[in-house]
């Protein structure tokens, strides 16, 4: 696990969450479209149904980012399983910077250690996850 790919957790937390919402609106929309044709009789004259033809549609894009959203929750799953592996203080600092998003100032006063000892345990704690990486 690299640094980069730590720093990716906050944007991917935040994109699975934009895309939850966009499946729900989706739900929404295909049940509302569903019950547009309330006769429930179905078209006449070999015509195709508009509004089964939007759900379909609408059903499609839905399953497309459900797809994107089990990445992104995979992904960010895969950054917490290389961070629980690490050492207390260093999983507390990782979790603090990466997963919470807290500045370098209040990482420290998180894990009550100096700045400068932070950035060393972060340093020692990225070179255990890079080697864990490197080992599976």
């Amino acid at each position: 696990m690299t640094k980069a790919e730590l720093q990716t957790y906050r944007w991917i937390k935040a994109e699975a969450h934009q895309l939850a919402a966009k499946i729900e609106v989706l739900r929404v929309q295909a049940t509302s479209a569903g019950t547009m044709n309330l006769s429930g009789m179905p078209p006449t004259g070999g015509q195709q149904d508009p509004v089964a033809d939007a759900v379909a549609r609408i059903d499609e894009l839905r399953e497309k980012y459900a797809a994107l959203l089990k990445e992104l929750v995979r992904r960010q799953e895969a950054i917490e399983a290389a961070i629980a592996c690490l050492d207390g203080t260093e999983r507390l600092l990782m979790r603090a910077r990466y997963i919470d998003g807290m500045t370098w100032e209040h990482v420290a006063e998180y894990i009550a250690y100096s700045r400068p000892q932070a950035y060393v345990i972060h340093r020692r704690a990225l070179r255990k996850l890079e080697r864990n990486t490197n080992a599976d």
